[in-house]
This record gives structure tokens, C-alpha cells and sequence, in this order.
């Protein structure tokens, strides 16, 4: 398989409305190449977040993500920034030592590169912020509960009490509460696979899950 047909998306349904976890919004390093060098991956990383975005906005269902999501994401986006701020920095120092002229042409990619992950990065972030707060009901809290109660004993007989953030368990919830029709895109095979037992115990029809790493998509009721 070559490199840009494992960054396509034409194995996620267009309809049905779709939640993102953090995992998916990063190329995993499952996906990339072997033996590439900084410049190759951060190539690679921005292919990867621009047929994520574009498969976003071009589906008919909605996108969108919860806010504990939100938080790490923003938290991705701030690793960006600080990494082009040292990339700035970095660069002032070699132009002062008189090594600028021979590196001039790669590091212009670098910094280009930097610049265009963090802008796909930010526009992605805003649109799956904006696709939560759009259309979000607050629910009962005795729904809340059940959904919770289901996920601890599928944990439970896993052994994984502890396995699920609190960022995944409102993720689950938030797409649970749809009652059908909605899905989950995430490399967490934890989060996955809870997602699908609770889907299951549920009865809901038309529920999904999507897992970048297999370009895999598992339907469920």
C-alpha cells in the first residue's frame, strides 16, 4: 500500500454523525514510513491532517468532538506553536553563526511545514468544536448513569477499571446519546471497542466505528 492511500478516508460512512477522538486527529506511527527523517514526517503528518480535514467537511453526516476533547487537542495545536517558536529561535542562532546560507532551502521546507500543521490543525479544532456546540442537548442524568454503569462492567470484566480517561468516557457518552446513527473515529482500542459493547447492550441501530491505523470500519446494530 503506498504512502498517500493509507492517509485516504474512503473507508469512514458519509452519513450518520461522527465523533472524534484525539488519536485520530494525529498520524499514528503505525502509518508512517520507515526510516524518514523530520522533514518526510512532517510531510507525511500534513497529507494526513488534510485528507482528515477534507473528509470532514465533505461528508454529509455531521463532526464534531466533546470538550475534554477539545482541551487535548488545543493542547496538540499549543506543542505546534512552542515547536515553531523554537524552530524561530533555532533558526536565529545558525543565522548568526554564518550556517544560514547552506541550509536556507531545507529549512525554509521546515518552517513551512510547522506552519501548515498548525493551520490545518487549528481549522479542524474549530470546526469539530463548532459541529458539539451546534447541535448538544444536555441529557438526564440517569441516562448518564446508565451509560456509565455499562461501560465500568464491560471494564470490569476487562480488567481495565482505570483504562478510560475521562476525555474517552465523554466521548462515549456524547455519541451513546444520539441513540443511533452516530459513530467514533479513534486509534484508542480501549475506547473502541468499549463504544461497541455499549452500542451493543443498547440495541442502537446504525452505530460505527472507524480505526485509522486498519482503514477499518466496524458497524454495529
Amino acid at each position: 500500500m503506498s504512502k498517500s492511500s493509507r492517509y485516504n478516508f474512503d473507508y469512514v460512512p458519509r452519513e450518520g454523525k461522527l465523533y472524534v477522538d484525539t488519536s485520530a486527529t494525529e498520524l499514528h506511527e503505525e502509518l508512517r514510513g520507515e526510516n524518514d527523517n523530520m522533514g518526510s514526517t512532517l510531510r507525511q503528518e500534513r497529507q494526513y491532517m488534510g485528507k482528515l480535514e477534507r473528509m470532514f467537511k465533505k461528508r454529509k453526516g455531521e463532526v464534531a468532538t466533546t470538550p475534554l476533547i477539545s482541551v487535548e487537542i488545543e493542547r496538540q495545536l499549543d506543542y505546534y506553536s512552542q515547536g515553531i517558536n523554537k524552530y524561530k529561535n533555532h533558526q536565529k542562532f545558525r543565522k548568526s553563526t554564518g550556517h544560514w546560507r547552506n541550509e536556507k532551502s531545507l529549512n525554509s521546507e521546515f518552517g513551512k511545514l510547522l506552519k501548515e500543521k498548525l493551520k490545518i490543525g487549528r481549522r479542524m479544532a474549530n470546526l469539530l468544536k463548532r459541529g458539539y456546540e451546534e447541535s448538544h442537548e444536555e441529557p438526564y442524568n440517569s441516562e448518564i448513569k446508565g451509560i456509565n454503569e455499562t461501560m465500568d462492567d464491560y471494564l470490569l470484566w476487562r480488567k481495565k477499571e482505570d483504562g478510560l480517561s475521562a476525555p474517552d468516557r465523554e466521548l462515549i457518552i456524547e455519541a451513546l446519546l444520539q441513540r443511533g446513527n452516530a459513530g467514533i473515529i479513534s486509534n484508542d482500542r480501549l475506547l473502541i471497542s468499549t463504544y461497541i459493547h455499549s452500542a451493543m447492550e443498547f440495541d442502537f441501530p446504525n452505530c460505527f466505528t472507524c480505526f485509522p491505523i486498519t482503514r477499518r470500519t466496524i458497524m454495529i446494530g
